[in-house]
């Protein structure tokens, strides 16, 4: 149970804060200052960190193997972020984006199976 409440804790904090990051600069870009921008993507950062925190502390000792909690990690940036910035941008990547996205995640695959 411990597994799967570390998942999900990593999971949605990475939603979260990258959610929030996100978020920030889409209202930056239609003309919020600084501060409008930060006070607003504050909230939902600090409640991604800390899920991430107690994600990272539940995975250690779940899985007793900081590698694995950072593949989940790292597993939920490659999905997650993309389909945000589709769904906030509407922009696609370029062809360079697409080849370093590309290579990215081989190199999380080889990690993962080697």
């Amino acid at each position: 149970m411990m597994k799967l409440a570390a998942l999900v804790c990593v999971f949605v904090g990475e939603l979260l804060a990258i959610g929030a990051e996100l978020m920030a600069a889409r209202k930056v870009a239609d003309g919020a200052t600084w501060w409008q921008a930060f006070t607003v993507c504050a909230v939902p950062m600090l409640a991604g960190s800390l899920l991430l925190l107690a994600g990272y502390v539940m995975g250690y000792v779940a899985f007793r193997n900081i590698w694995l909690i950072l593949v989940i990690s790292v597993c939920s940036i490659v999905i997650v972020e993309p389909l945000l910035i589709r769904l906030w941008f509407q922009e696609l990547p370029t062809q360079g984006a697409w080849i370093g996205m590309a290579l990215g995640v081989l190199g999380l695959v080889v990690a993962v199976v080697w």
